[in-house]
């Protein structure tokens, strides 16, 4: 078990949980970093980083506390989890395994770390993608859309210059795209993550908010889809202000 480098001060011992940390899923995202030996990654500075990190982000070492009514984080520096596991494979071999079973030791809830130690034979070609494998799967095709500044500018001045509306580029790609997927002959709806941490300077993790635009079947002009987007975020925010 890992613990923070340094204590966390005792007005800092309980965390209350806010009305986001009730609503959100509790949902655990595994994460798995390859070393190649040329780095010379010891487990040792891993552990250093590792728990000088956790003095900044302390309530990650703490445990969950239901002694009252309301839920919050026991921050007693408990700890995480830090395993390491060794593998008898050169690391092109293991890449190979790892997309057909699960190499790695059951994760749960808890905050663990895993460092992975394989051997590399000498000669070892590593892939600069993963291996192919014979699958079932269906083909996935994808495609990238690339705005580059210049255009976006130049839409954005469009927009400004026509009403007294001042999007984000987030907000005008958005609703950009919007417009060009629904045409004007049905109506249709927008969901989207709105950030929120601008609210909480003191939030940890990331804090958003679903958005829902909703625009009836109508010819429209682009800012129009830009206002509905800007309005929604700012009504949004102002009823989490009010919770």
């Amino acid at each position: 078990m890992l613990k923070p480098s340094t204590p966390t001060p005792n007005h800092f011992r309980t965390l209350k949980l806010s009305f986001f940390d009730e609503l959100a899923l509790p949902v655990y995202v595994p994460i798995l970093f390859y070393y190649l030996p040329s780095i010379k990654t010891s487990c040792d500075k891993l552990q250093k980083s590792l728990a000088d990190t956790l003095t900044k982000f302390y309530p990650l070492a703490g445990r969950f506390s239901e002694d009252d009514d309301e839920l919050s984080i026991h921050c007693n520096d408990e700890g995480v989890e830090y395993i390491e596991s060794k593998v008898n494979m050169d690391l092109a071999e293991f890449l190979r395994e790892a997309l057909k079973i699960d190499l790695l030791p059951e994760m749960d809830n808890r905050p663990q770390v895993h460092y992975l130690e394989s051997k590399v034979l000498s000669g070892t070609q590593f892939p600069s993608s993963a291996p192919n494998i014979n699958t079932t799967r269906p083909k996935i095709v994808t495609r990238r859309f690339i705005f580059d500044a210049l255009a976006i500018a130049n839409l954005k001045n469009t927009i400004e210059d026509s009403s007294d509306i001042r999007p984000t580029r987030v907000v005008l790609i958005m609703s950009l795209i919007w417009k060009v997927l629904v045409w004007h002959s049905r109506n249709s709806s927008l969901l989207f993550l709105i950030n929120l941490r601008s609210l909480d300077d003191d939030a940890l993790g990331n804090c958003t908010m679903y958005g829902i635009a909703n625009m009836e079947a109508r010819k429209d002009e682009l800012n129009h889809f830009v206002k509905l987007i800007g309005n929604t975020i700012g009504d949004t925010c102002v009823a989490i202000g009010k919770r």
